[in-house]
C-alpha cells in the first residue's frame, strides 16, 4: 500500500526546480504573499543577467543615491509596505496548516 523506497527515490530524482517553483508560489497564493513572490523572482532573475561590471555599477550608484539621501523617499515607502503587511498578518487570524 505504501510507496517502495526506490519509488520514493524515483520521485525525489525526478522532483527539480520547476516543481520546486511551483510549490512555493502556491503557497505564496494561499498566505497572500504573490506578488511579493513574483518580484522577488523578477529582481532576481534580472540581476543574474547582469554582467559584473554592470552588477558592480548599479551597486556603486545605489549606495551613492543613498548617501545623498535621493533614495529616502523609496526606503520611507518599502518601510511603510513592510509594515502594512506585518500588522496584517499579525490582524489576520492564524490558519491552522
Amino acid at each position: 500500500m505504501g510507496a517502495s523506497g526506490n519509488d520514493l527515490r524515483e520521485r525525489a530524482r525526478r522532483f527539480g526546480f520547476a516543481e520546486m517553483l511551483r510549490d512555493v508560489l502556491v503557497v505564496a497564493i494561499e498566505r497572500g504573499q504573490f506578488l511579493l513572490a513574483v518580484t522577488a523572482l523578477v529582481v532576481t532573475i534580472i540581476v543574474l543577467k547582469f554582467s559584473a561590471q554592470e552588477l558592480i555599477t548599479l551597486v556603486v550608484r545605489v549606495l551613492d543615491s543613498l548617501e545623498r539621501g535621493c533614495l529616502l523617499g523609496y526606503l520611507a515607502a518599502a518601510v511603510l509596505g513592510v509594515s502594512c503587511f506585518l500588522r496584517s498578518r499579525m490582524r489576520r487570524p492564524s490558519q491552522a496548516s
